[in-house]
């Protein structure tokens, strides 16, 4: 299980924490909010102690949820998702 923030009107966070020696985990996320359809949504990642982010491209769909492998650095990550444009 993960948490997803909300840290803007459309934007959200979901730290990925104690992942202990994975390289990945996948996340399932339904309900997304109209302006983070899969068509429109923006999804990034960062490790810690990296000073830039980066895309998230194995992202797919599939009954209404967004399905994300995050690659994982010392058992974490951290995910945002926010409208494209």
């Amino acid at each position: 299980k993960a948490n997803i923030f909300r840290v803007a009107r459309d934007a959200y966070v979901i730290p990925v924490t104690f992942g202990g020696n994975a390289d990945a985990v996948t996340l399932s996320i339904g309900n997304l909010p109209a302006p983070l359809s899969r068509d429109r949504a923006r999804i990034e990642m960062i490790h810690p102690g990296e000073d830039s982010w980066t895309p998230i491209r194995d992202a797919c769909t599939g009954d209404e949820r967004l399905r994300l492998t995050v690659p994982l650095r010392r058992g974490c990550s951290l995910v945002r998702l926010f409208p494209e444009g």
